[in-house]
């Protein structure tokens, strides 16, 4: 398989098209708003598990619980997978879900490629959404790019006027000076690429209010 590379000029570009807000509700049956026994029986259904499939765990520290199911294959990547349903801190209700895919330490170049174009296809899936002006952001790393450090990529990123969100990112990328970097740039960052080959982690989330995330918030008054 060729290196796969994005440069820092495609990391940084932004998508966006002048329709209305397209709309995020949950993810396949789940919708947010629902309860803990809707969003167990939603997940049964959609992923074709039993209800001892579905495991529930309390994050005291974000005052949420979490319901999860271990997958050895989920499409489109056909990689082992991790679907975890957050319930909001004080709704008590669905507020947010998100899919993670985990590449094997041992993983073919045939597996790899599917995956990519598993990545592709979602990315292209939510770029064909009704999105607002400035909505939308494609392809760009989360933090400043550093020759040879490790990043994170948003291959997708999605929010409308209310602060629901959708986001596809992957980690880890590695910035590197592409063979066809000219010389003489004055910012040495500015010519850095993403190799995506070693990508080991995707994640896909769905969000009721990114803006305002039901979490126990930190009780700082007596400071």
């Amino acid at each position: 398989m060729k290196k796969q590379i994005l440069t820092a000029l495609s990391v940084m570009c932004l998508w966006a098209s002048g329709a209305q807000a397209m709309e995020i509700t949950g993810f396949r049956s789940a919708e947010f708003g629902q309860k803990e026994a809707q969003v167990a029986e939603a997940a049964q259904k959609d992923l074709k598990v039993s209800a001892a499939q579905v495991k529930k765990n309390i994050d005291k520290t974000a005052g949420v619980t979490v319901l999860s199911v271990d997958l050895k294959s989920f499409e489109p990547l056909s990689l082992p997978a991790e679907v975890s349903y957050v319930l909001g801190s004080k709704c008590n209700c669905l507020t947010q879900v998100i899919v993670s895919w985990r590449f094997p330490e041992r993983t073919t170049m045939e597996t790899r490629g599917v995956a990519m174009q598993g990545i592709a296809g979602l990315a292209g899936h939510f770029s064909q959404g009704s999105w607002g002006k400035n909505e939308t952001i494609t392809n760009r790393v989360m933090s400043q790019a550093k020759e040879g450090e490790d990043n994170t990529i948003i291959f997708f990123r999605g929010q409308n006027p209310s602060g629901s969100a959708v986001t596809l990112l992957a980690s880890p990328v590695k910035m590197m000076k592409p063979k066809d970097a000219k010389k003489g740039s004055k910012d040495a960052n500015e010519a850095l690429a993403a190799n995506i080959d070693g990508i080991a982690v995707v994640s896909l989330s769905y969000e009721k209010d990114s803006k305002n995330p039901d979490i126990k918030k930190m009780d700082l008054s007596g400071f």
